[in-house]
């Protein structure tokens, strides 16, 4: 059973690099797959560097609602991979091939940070999920940074709204 919920990961993870592809090809940037290479990017890119390809991206309606992605701090008793990314892109898909596209820069990184420190635990509260693996339940620990936060911030975000493909 550990084994299928691991199965079904991978396998978004598949449908959603399958959806970044889509978006290299229609903008004629050049890339390659590299998720396989242990890194914590999944693609390189002729124009926007390395890309990391991740389905964190809702629409909350309840509590605070409004559009947001999840930055994980912790896994287990490791750190989470906004530690450990070397990402210059993050692509963040949701679940109907919507997508947003940010520039891991200074200034996205600095108000990453400031959040996880400072941030209002109203808005960027910490989810806490299970997910088993390994034969065990590790749990993930994610922060909520919602779009309307970033706005007037100098951060580097595109929208790409699904149609009838991505944008």
């Amino acid at each position: 059973m550990a084994v299928a919920q691991f199965d079904k990961t991978v396998e978004i993870g598949k449908e959603d690099e399958q959806r970044a592809e889509e978006y290299f090809k229609k903008h004629n940037i050049k890339y390659e797959n590299i998720s396989l290479n242990k890194g914590y990017h999944d693609f390189m890119t002729d124009k926007l560097g390395r890309v990391e390809v991740k389905r964190n991206y809702t629409d909350a309606q309840k509590y605070h609602p409004g559009l947001f992605f999840w930055v994980e701090t912790e896994v287990g008793d490791n750190q989470g991979w906004w530690y450990k990314t070397t990402a210059d892109h993050f692509l963040f898909f949701n679940g109907e091939g919507s997508a947003i596209l940010i520039k891991n820069d200074a200034v996205f990184k600095d108000f990453i940070n400031d959040l996880i420190e400072n941030g209002d635990r109203y808005i960027n509260r910490f989810d806490y999920k299970n997910d088993e693996r390994y034969n065990r339940i590790i749990q993930a620990k994610c922060m909520r940074c919602y779009l309307e936060q970033l706005e007037n911030t100098g951060v580097n975000l595109i929208k790409l709204a699904k149609r009838s493909r991505i944008n």
